[in-house]
Formats: structure tokens, sequence, C-alpha cells
């Protein structure tokens, strides 16, 4: 089977998935941005595989189907792919217990508010993002103190165990693909979704550190505003009103916060930013 292959370098072990199947990539498009898709970029050079890069036109899905492409899979893609004909089958990755949580930022929605949903989906293409048949899915417990970046290690484990299971019996799954119900959408996350709330307790201020990860969330800090990814929270007693600059230096700076304090270290600062610039 020819194979249209839509992604970034996350995921990339079910490139393997396919090999392994005697399955043949013979087109990669990139999704994301360029500094997202090195590895795959390479992995498409080395393998003598066709590249493409921007949204997917529906001229170009033709021409793919025409070359003999029966399959378009796509994984951690954040473009909407034009649909090829019914002959050809389509699967998408989202990571959620679909139909819960549609939507392009799933994995921080999943450890702040819906651990209940995580899980590994995959569907057809629809005409909508996240709305094709169930193909085959699998549940994903997450811990108590889950973060972004040991959900992505539980999804690169997950991910080619099942796309393993999928590709041994695929006609067959793919024929008994159920439709979605109606289910829920996840809005994508803002910078004020991502903004600490100096009120709030450690336990909460450290679920949204843990939700966002190596991305960051967003700190006001006396008359500015910083996006930050190297921060630790711990309970202890003080009369100091929550947001309170108790202390700062070179490296790190200390906020009171309801029952403890905030330590924002300066070298895991992203980007910062005056608060209100005229």
């Amino acid at each position: 089977m020819k194979i249209a292959y839509f992604s970034s370098d996350l995921f990339m072990q079910c490139l393997e998935v396919f090999h392994e199947h005697h399955h043949e990539i013979v087109a990669i498009f990139a999704a994301d941005s360029a500094e997202n898709c090195k590895d795959i970029q390479q992995y498409a050079s080395q393998k003598n595989i066709q590249y493409f890069t921007g949204k997917p036109q529906k001229i170009q899905i033709q021409q793919l189907e025409n070359e003999g492409v029966s399959c378009f899979f796509s994984i951690e893609y954040d473009s909407l792919i034009p649909l090829p004909s019914s002959k050809v089958k389509t699967i998408n990755m989202h990571p959620t217990m679909l139909p819960e949580g549609r939507g392009i930022t799933p994995l921080s929605h999943l450890i702040l508010q819906y651990p209940q949903h995580a899980g590994i989906t995959f569907h057809k293409l629809a005409e909508q993002f996240d709305e094709g048949d169930i193909i085959l899915q699998s549940p994903i417990q997450l811990d108590e103190h889950e973060g972004l970046e040991s959900l992505l290690v539980k999804l690169n484990f997950k991910i080619p165990e099942l796309l393993n299971r999928l590709l041994s019996d695929l006609p067959n799954l793919y024929q008994q693909a159920k439709p979605q119900g109606k289910g829920s959408y996840w809005p994508k996350l803002t910078d004020q979704d991502r903004m600490l709330n100096w009120s709030a307790n450690t336990a909460d201020i450290s679920r949204m550190i843990r939700a966002f990860g190596q991305f960051g969330v967003v700190c006001c800090i006396g008359h500015e505003i910083w996006l930050v990814n190297h921060i630790e929270t711990h309970t202890t007693q003080h009369s100091s009103p929550g947001g309170t600059l108790l202390s700062e230096d070179n490296k790190t700076c200390v906020v009171a916060v309801a029952d403890g304090i905030v330590i924002i270290y300066k070298d895991g600062i992203i980007q910062r930013r005056e608060l209100n610039p005229v």
C-alpha cells in the first residue's frame, strides 16, 4: 500500500510501523513550523520521498491518488486535508477518546480538567477536524501529577502499538468504523488561558505548569508579562497577599500565592514584554 504521510517530527515511530507492515511512504507533508520538521525532512531526503510544505491542495491530493496512493495518514498535522475519492483510505490520529475533545490543543485540556477523556483514536478524515468515523481507539490512564512531557512519552509508546493493531487488520477495522456521537469541542488555549493566577493555590498552579510544560505559562511580574517554562511551587505559611514579589536576584524571583510560593527561574524565560506598552 502506498501512503501519503502528513505530520511533523512528533511520533515518527509510525513511519517504522508502516515499514514493518511492508507499506511504502511515497509522500510526506510537513506540519507546523520548519523547526518542528527537521527530522522528518531529513528522513524524506534520505529515503528519496516527495516532501511538501504548506497547506495541501486538492490538485496535490488528486495527483497522489493518480500515482497509486491508497491511504492518507495524518498525525499531529495542523491543516485540513482535502478529501480524496472514496477508494482511498484516510486515517487521522487524535489524542483523546473521541467524540470528546475535538480541537487542536487537547493535551493541555486533558491535564487541566479532562483526564477521563485521555486516549488514542484513529478515525477517518472528514470535512471538519476530528469528526470522521472512529476506526480504532484505546484509553490512556493519566497519573495524578501528569505533565505535558510525560503524556507525550506515553503517547510515543502507545501510538505505535495501536497503529500496529490497526494495520494488522486494516480492511476489517476500516469497514467497521462507526460514526461519532455528539461529543465536545475544546477550543484552542490562548495566552490568557495560560496566565498564572497568583490568588490560586500551589496545587492549581502546579497543574497549570505541568499542562503547558516546555511551552511555558504566562506570568505577570511587576510591570512585565513573562512566558516562562522553568518554575517550582512550594507550600508554606506566610502572611503576604497573592502576587507579592517576595524576592528577586539575577537567577530567580519568588512570588507569594494563596498557600505557598512560586519560584520562577530566569533561565526559563522564553519571552518578556511590558504589561501595558505605550
